[in-house]
């Protein structure tokens, strides 16, 4: 029988494909010692009477209570045309689910929250702007898989909703009910995102 000659090449690639295996399990560990944060993201469609619509690029971060799930986020407003041009306004959208109705079934896919819109100039020093818009509609769940029975966005796997609400200001006078308020839209389309915590 002759022997076998072990070379340099040889050695290397044997002890490398002894090590994967260990890699592979090294990443597996850390990768779920890892902090993960779940948050919706999507990009939404925001006009008021007589404009045009402007786009809104906004990831929704979650915070929890005992009233139930409140979800917030901050973007600036871009033009609704390519090449979709920052435009001076950052906006603030706000959504907030009682902890009694996180569970929409097939009879009813639909999610009632309270909502609030407000934006402001990015020009101003003060950061003073338009106040908080309370909003009405629905968030329709379009597609949801929901492995867990905890509330917040932790306990889905996967999750899209569509944003469909009018929110309503005071007009020129900051007078309510005096006929020249303007109503808001925001619809738009957010969707499950999930990656390490910041």
């Amino acid at each position: 029988m002759g022997r076998l000659k072990l070379n340099t090449p040889l050695l290397l690639g044997i002890l490398l494909g002894s090590l994967m295996p260990m890699l592979y399990l090294v990443q597996w560990v850390v990768k779920r010692g890892t902090p993960q944060e779940t948050w919706l993201n999507g990009t939404l469609h925001v006009s008021v009477e007589g404009q045009k619509p402007l786009i809104l690029p906004i990831n929704l971060h979650e915070e929890h209570s005992s009233q139930g799930t409140s979800l917030q986020g901050t973007g600036t407003l871009q033009e609704g045309a390519y090449p979709w041009e920052p435009v001076p306004f950052e906006a603030q959208f706000f959504l907030h689910l009682d902890s009694a109705n996180q569970a929409p079934n097939d009879s009813n896919p639909k999610l009632e929250w309270a909502a609030s819109y407000s934006e402001r100039l990015t020009t101003r020093n003060d950061g003073l702007g338009l106040p908080p818009l309370p909003c009405k509609g629905s968030i329709e769940v379009l597609d949801q898989e929901k492995p867990t029975q905890e509330l917040g966005l932790s306990a889905f796997s996967e999750l899209r909703v569509a944003v469909d609400l009018a929110c309503t200001s005071a007009g020129s006078d900051l007078l309510w009910s005096s006929g020249d308020e303007k109503v808001w839209t925001i619809r738009g389309p957010l969707g499950l995102s999930r990656g390490p915590t910041p």
